[in-house]
C-alpha cells in the first residue's frame, strides 16, 4: 500500500516537473517567435485574447506539456515497483530518475534554444542589425 502511495506521489511530482518545464520553455519560444503563438497556439488551446500575453503563453505551455509527466513516468515507476521491494529505495530511485530527467533537459535546453534562435531570428525578422563579428557569424551560418 505504501509503495502505491509512493508511486502516486512520484507521478504527481513528475507531472509538476513537466508542467514547469513546459511553461518555461514556452516563455523562451515566445521570446523568439511570438507570431507562432499568435497564429497557431492560442487558437489551438482557445486562450482568450484579452488576457496578459505571458499568462497566455504560460497556460499554453502548461497545456502542451503536463501530460508528458504521467506518460513517461508511469511505465518507469511501475517497472521500479516490480523490481524494488523496499519503499524507501523505490522513493529514492524515483526521485533520482526525475532529477536525472530534469538535469538532462537542462543540459539539452541551451542547444535547442540556440538552434531555434538561429532558425527563427534572422536580422530581417528580428530587426537586429549585425555588425562586425556578429555579421561575420551570421554570414558563416546562413551563407
Amino acid at each position: 500500500m505504501y509503495r502505491l502511495k509512493t508511486i502516486l506521489a512520484l507521478v504527481c511530482f513528475a507531472t509538476a516537473s513537466a508542467s514547469v518545464f513546459g511553461v518555461v520553455n514556452s516563455q523562451f519560444i515566445y521570446a523568439v517567435g511570438p507570431s507562432f503563438f499568435d497564429e497557431f497556439v492560442f487558437e489551438k488551446y482557445a486562450i482568450p485574447e484579452h488576457w496578459n500575453e505571458y499568462l497566455r503563453v504560460s497556460i499554453a505551455g502548461f497545456q502542451a506539456a503536463w501530460w508528458m509527466g504521467p506518460l513517461l513516468s508511469i511505465p518507469v515507476f511501475v517497472i521500479g515497483f516490480a523490481l524494488i521491494e523496499n519503499q524507501r529505495r523505490l522513493f529514492s530511485a524515483g526521485w533520482r530518475a526525475i532529477a536525472l530527467a530534469i538535469f538532462w533537459l537542462m543540459r539539452l535546453f541551451p542547444t535547442i534554444w540556440s538552434q531555434a534562435r538561429r532558425a527563427i531570428c534572422t536580422p530581417r525578422r528580428c530587426g537586429q542589425p549585425f555588425t562586425g563579428a556578429a555579421q561575420w557569424r551570421f554570414r558563416w551560418h546562413y551563407g
